[in-house]
């Protein structure tokens, strides 16, 4: 399957606000503007044919890869010669991970969406947390968090990837001025501001579903295991951003139901989850959950145990300061 096509991008947007009962290449009545002519939309059929394995992708990739490298010195006070990335990129299939390059990738991607003014970022321990999502979020916690401008860490499951609406949005930014992107003289100038306005098409240009080439980054599974499992050549061009998504793939065994309960026990409660429990088979996190429920310190108490499982059930938002976020609603732990 070829790149799209702008006729194809078009009638993709089309059919998505078909879906939301709302007219595209016409205008509403009372209206003089048809949504097909609006700014952001020019803009997000851009993107659509942005987010293709052509140069220009590559190029955003190029710069992130730069970035890792340039906070990864920063830290050490060395230069990291060729033989040094292949090192840091190896340091985080291990535990612990190396201090200079805990959080690099994280802190990168959290520094570039502080600058494009999205939202929900939190410092924590001198490190910038974003939210975490946990799952596909119902319509109403969805359209919130897109209009909130909150990009977050993903716990959906399967090849997803927990990084790579970050990542998509990263090389966005980067690539803004090339792309000739209306968002940059628009409100704040910043792709925050287009990702406000992404949500009636998002699953057409950012999540798709449909089968697709294995180039078309639209779809998240093909850019995460574009650089989780990557080619020779990647390796060597990404040494950084390959090895830390390559180890995110070994280390982590899909977040099924059970895995995610453990994720919010760590995250949430504070509870000494075993270590390695991402590897965990159902099976395996099923005796741990056991296990959490029989400490006699930070017990997991029957009525946490269902406020936890109905967090799973309503697939809430948690940030980093361990709030459960229900659409606009908040509820300190």
């Amino acid at each position: 399957m070829p790149k799209p096509t702008e006729p194809e991008i078009d009638e993709q947007f089309k059919a998505a606000y078909g879906e939301l009962s709302l007219k595209y290449d016409e205008p509403e009545e009372g209206k003089k503007v048809a949504r097909s002519t609006y700014w952001f939309i020019k803009d997000l059929k851009k993107i659509a044919a942005f987010l293709y394995a052509e140069d220009v992708f590559k190029d955003a990739l190029d710069i992130l890869e730069s970035d890792m490298v340039r906070l990864y010195e920063t830290r050490s006070g060395g230069r990291l010669s060729n033989i040094k990335k292949i090192a840091v990129a190896q340091s985080w299939m291990g535990e612990p991970i190396p201090k200079n390059s805990a959080f690099l990738l994280q802190s990168v991607l959290a520094e570039k969406e502080l600058a494009e003014n999205f939202n929900g970022i939190e410092e924590i321990d001198e490190k910038l947390h974003p939210m975490k999502f946990f799952g596909n979020l119902i319509s109403q916690g969805f359209a919130h968090n897109i209009k909130s401008r909150h990009l977050a860490v993903d716990y959906v499951g399967g090849d997803h990837g927990e990084y790579t609406h970050r990542i998509q949005w990263y090389c966005i930014s980067t690539k803004a001025e090339d792309l000739q992107l209306d968002c940059r003289s628009r409100d704040d100038k910043k792709t925050g501001g287009l990702f406000e306005r992404s949500g009636p098409v998002w699953v057409k240009v950012f999540d798709r579903t449909e089968e697709s080439d294995v180039n078309d980054f639209r779809r998240p599974e093909r850019l995460n295991l574009f650089l989780g499992v990557p080619t020779d050549d990647s390796k060597r061009r990404w040494p950084l951003l390959t090895g830390f998504l390559s180890s995110r793939k070994e280390k982590t065994n899909g977040y099924t139901l059970e895995l995610k309960k453990l994720l919010v026990m760590k995250h949430a409660y504070k509870l000494p989850v075993t270590a390695g429990f991402l590897r965990f088979s159902k099976a395996d996190a099923l005796k741990e959950i056991v296990r959490l429920k029989a400490l006699k310190v930070n017990n997991l108490t029957e009525g946490v145990d269902k406020e936890i499982d109905a967090f799973l059930t309503d697939n809430r938002v948690l940030t980093a300061r361990d709030k459960f976020y229900v659409g606009s609603q908040e509820k300190p732990i």
